[in-house]
């Protein structure tokens, strides 16, 4: 019997790239903070009740039907309009579609993997809004983009996952591209 528990990204401001696991926990928000602490607990009952946990520590996740607040629900909540209204045209995450996250689940569950372990959940590559943005106007030139809050510093500028130990561990790779998630995005909006 393996616990398996679906954590995020605790990082906060990175120090290198890419993120490794044993990388200096920095939780920026009271949602990361709790994860944290939901790690905590996953180790405590290691220690106390002999029960592993597998920890996936989930960069972005993204897919149909996600919930508004996300950037590829909120150009999808305004494909409509003639502006999409967006923030932090530099920023950059580590997207990853919910396919193949999924496929890894599916992999883990099957493996006979039981240690406790820690696994960082992504593609392995960043990709800015602006290069979503471009990816978005390849199917539909006549979508404009307009950035809010341009003098924003957010603290976060970069950041994506060191994938290899869960490549390796799990012969898993993610096969969908970021442009093929979009095009799957808009196919079933």
């Amino acid at each position: 019997f393996i616990f398996i528990f679906l954590s995020t990204y605790l990082y906060g401001k990175p120090k290198y790239l890419p993120i490794d696991t044993k990388h200096p926990i920095n939780p920026h928000n009271y949602y990361s903070l709790s994860k944290y602490k939901c790690e905590k607990l996953c180790y405590e009952f290691k220690n106390t009740y002999n029960i592993n946990s597998i920890i996936l520590r989930l960069f972005n996740i993204y897919g149909v039907g996600q919930r508004v607040g996300y950037i590829f629900s909120d150009i999808l909540n305004q494909i409509n309009n003639e502006t999409i209204y967006l923030k932090h045209f530099q920023s950059k995450r580590d997207y990853l579609y919910i396919e193949d996250f999924a496929e890894l689940l599916n992999k883990i569950i099957l493996s006979n993997f039981n240690k406790f372990y820690t696994f960082n959940v992504g593609f392995g590559k960043s990709t800015s809004v602006k290069e979503i943005i471009m990816y978005f106007k390849k199917i539909n030139k006549k979508i404009n983009f307009l950035e809010l809050d341009k003098n924003n510093k957010e603290s976060i500028i970069d950041c994506y996952a060191d994938i290899e130990q869960t490549k390796n561990i799990f012969n898993w790779q993610p096969k969908i591209t970021i442009e093929e998630g979009i095009g799957q995005l808009i196919k079933n909006a």
